[in-house]
């Protein structure tokens, strides 16, 4: 083995070589806290990606990296995250004993890393805390103040319903503006099914007005709408087989069931909004309504701008 010459300092020592393992420490941490927050929404798990990460990120806190975690990042919180998921699998879960493993390394190999809890003041740090995409902190750490994030988030509507959540702006508000445009793009699709757009149009300008109420007021309006979804889901494989161009109200109703599906979760315990759900639908939903002459952004920045801006009510 070589002698380190007189005066040379290890890799992770130099400041370049310093910069590289924070750098990959703070990509490996993002990583399992965007694990986390998937298993406790029970969406989009990437078990392979968080499983990587873990086992890198051990092994460099156990080669000397430097790491603080915080608390949605603490090596408990991610072994409690594997286990709530191992849990929810079958008793013979084939990665089970592996994973095992990896974690009991993990927890050895961080047993000294601190959990600082941190206030959450920046527009990342409030980002991170409400279980927005990572991409997202890194992008809102040039901003300072989420005012002014809101304004940069141009005409990207995942970043924009993310940064209404992380503001404070409730998901019924944010759900509520995602059906209302919706509705307009249902009253301007062409489609023989008459009856059916024109209860679809109901219950979103319904749930755009009154929230999450209008589920149990109106039951047999929803049954319709959730009956239209599945069957225009169904009528998407025969269009591809045949060729044939659906029908303009199909990519509506199956969006609108989602935004049902997203009042539906205001009440179930207790972890709050899944961001990065409300970021794919409302990506979704502006291709889909901009095909019809309408810009989602526009129409949320109208109905959300006040709700983060705090001026709300004002006037």
């Amino acid at each position: 083995m070589a002698k380190r010459a007189p005066g040379d300092a290890g890799a992770l020592e130099t400041e370049d070589g310093g910069a590289v393992a924070a750098e990959l420490v703070g990509m490996l941490e993002s990583e399992l806290v965007r694990f986390t927050h998937r298993v406790a929404h029970d969406h989009a798990i990437a078990l392979d990606r968080a499983r990587a990460s873990m086992v890198l990120l051990g092994a460099l806190v156990a080669a000397g990296c430097p790491w603080t975690a915080q608390p949605d990042s603490a090596p408990a919180r991610i072994h409690d995250a594997f286990a709530e998921l191992a849990a929810r699998s079958a008793a013979d879960w084939p990665p089970a004993a592996a994973i095992r493993g990896e974690v009991a390394r993990f927890l050895e190999q961080t047993s000294e890393v601190a959990v600082v809890d941190a206030p959450a003041r920046t527009p990342a740090a409030l980002l991170r805390r409400a279980g927005a995409d990572p991409d997202l902190w890194w992008w809102a750490a040039a901003h300072d103040s989420i005012e002014r994030s809101w304004v940069e988030c141009g005409s990207n509507v995942a970043r924009m319903v993310q940064v209404a959540l992380a503001a404070g702006t409730t998901a019924s508000r944010v759900a509520r503006a995602l059906a209302g445009a919706l509705a307009q793009g249902v009253g301007k699709s062409q489609t023989r099914r008459t009856q059916a757009r024109d209860d679809l149009a109901l219950l979103l300008t319904k749930l755009a007005a009154g929230g999450a109420a209008v589920l149990t007021a109106e039951p047999a309006l929803v049954g319709t709408v959730t009956k239209l979804a599945f069957e225009m889901a169904a009528a998407q494989q025969a269009w591809a087989r045949t060729r044939t161009a659906p029908d303009g109200l199909a990519d509506l109703a199956l969006l609108s069931f989602q935004v049902v599906e997203l009042f539906q979760a205001l009440d179930r315990p207790p972890h709050g909004a899944d961001l990065e759900r409300y970021a794919d639908l409302a990506a979704r939903a502006d291709r889909v309504l901009g095909s019809r002459g309408l810009r989602l952004h526009a129409l949320l920045r109208r109905d959300l701008e006040a709700w983060v801006t705090g001026t709300a009510g004002a006037g």
